[in-house]
């Protein structure tokens, strides 16, 4: 990676930044397209001022979609059908099964029933279930 392409990417970024804020201050306060874009590029400068010269990882704020994925792995897991192969719930083929269907290994898929079971279960039953 160039030091360019990092500039222009992270150029992108205070871009996206700035017209997220602008319609969010559009839509929830009526603000005036201008007065709210040139709110938030005063908040990006700031920003820059603040934080400019450092790295640091944004992280992907991923963490509902991953639980969603994990606990259909675990519904998967222990659904009482046959899967598609033949395999039974609970066991080394359901995992091997799984690991194809969701592109992961099967390590990745013990952890996800691991974080399933750590967070005590399921986020909620599925319907017709008590």
């Amino acid at each position: 990676m160039t030091s360019s392409w990092r500039a222009e990417h992270f150029q992108r970024f205070l871009d996206d930044l700035v017209a997220l804020g602008v319609r969010e201050l559009v839509e929830a306060m009526n603000a005036p397209e201008a007065s709210a874009r040139a709110s938030m590029q005063a908040v990006v400068d700031e920003l820059c001022l603040m934080y400019g010269k450092q790295t640091f990882y944004i992280p992907a704020q991923q963490q509902e979609r991953i639980m969603a994925r994990d606990d259909a792995i675990q519904l998967a897991h222990e659904a009482p059908q046959d899967g598609p192969t033949g395999s039974k719930p609970y066991s080394l083929d359901r995992v091997c099964e799984l690991a194809v269907a969701n592109h992961l290994t099967e390590r990745a898929i013990y952890k996800a029933l691991n974080r399933v079971r750590a967070r005590g279960g399921l986020r909620s039953k599925p319907a017709g279930e008590r």
